[in-house]
């Protein structure tokens, strides 16, 4: 966690160095500079991303990993494999909704998509608009935590959850309370995001997220290079 990797001296000496102004927090209207980001970004440019994976930027995630404890190494960079996959979708008051398939959380939004297209709404911020919006929410995260993973190991089909079947007993839940949200069976059983689009179909659809707050805390020393802890809820099971 973000704090206890700051109980280290080396990795909290990184952190300060790239996220704040001689050790305090830039104030507002302040110009903020971040060379080693500003250097990094280049270094990936001018290799065409070779140096974060086989080269300098490798270098330095993999010694300062030896030195602090940490795991990652310029071998698990070197050895990572782009994975192609065929988005998954629903169709929600007549828009097609896409998202990444698992192990990506994308099928979390269309469960709780395919559950409030079977509500109507007069107005859009109405304190029963929000409700059924945020118990439909619930109910989806409650489902992706217990199901979603690698797809071989999901004990329900993307098929199952995204049913109508499974969406109209998942809506039957709420009501006019607030609910503590369970998981459900299918068969009877902070982040930054970017996206843009042009004029002829091109369209980019880019998230940052490191998970808690700053991610794990750790920040490679002069690369800028916050290391995430996404891995948080990985389970073996």
């Amino acid at each position: 966690e973000f704090g206890n990797s700051l109980e280290c001296p080396e990795i909290r000496q990184s952190w300060l160095d790239t996220f704040t102004h001689q050790g305090r927090a830039p104030g507002p209207g302040e110009l903020f500079h971040m060379p080693f980001h500003a250097e990094s970004l280049e270094d990936i440019a001018n290799t065409n991303a070779e140096s974060f994976y086989r080269g300098a930027l490798a270098d330095k995630i993999d010694r300062f990993a030896r030195e602090t404890g940490g795991l990652i190494t310029k071998a698990d960079l070197a050895s990572y494999q782009v994975e192609w996959v065929q988005p998954i979708s629903v169709n929600y008051r007549g828009y097609d909704i896409w998202e990444i398939p698992p192990n990506g959380q994308g099928l979390v939004v269309l469960m709780a998509l395919n559950i409030l297209k079977g509500f109507e709404f007069s107005q859009r911020d109405t304190p029963h608009t929000f409700h059924t919006q945020v118990e439909a929410m619930k109910l989806a995260y409650a489902d992706g935590m217990a199901f979603i993973t690698q797809p071989e190991h999901m004990p329900f089909s993307v098929e199952d959850l995204l049913s109508n079947e499974y969406a109209d007993r998942r809506r039957d839940l709420i009501g006019e309370e607030a609910l503590t949200p369970t998981v459900g069976a299918p068969n009877g059983g902070g982040t930054v995001y970017l996206a843009t689009a042009d004029g002829d179909g091109n369209m980019v659809s880019f998230i940052q997220s490191n998970f808690h707050g700053f991610g794990s805390g750790v920040v490679v020393p002069g690369s800028g290079i916050a290391l995430h802890n996404r891995g948080c809820d990985f389970s073996l099971n």
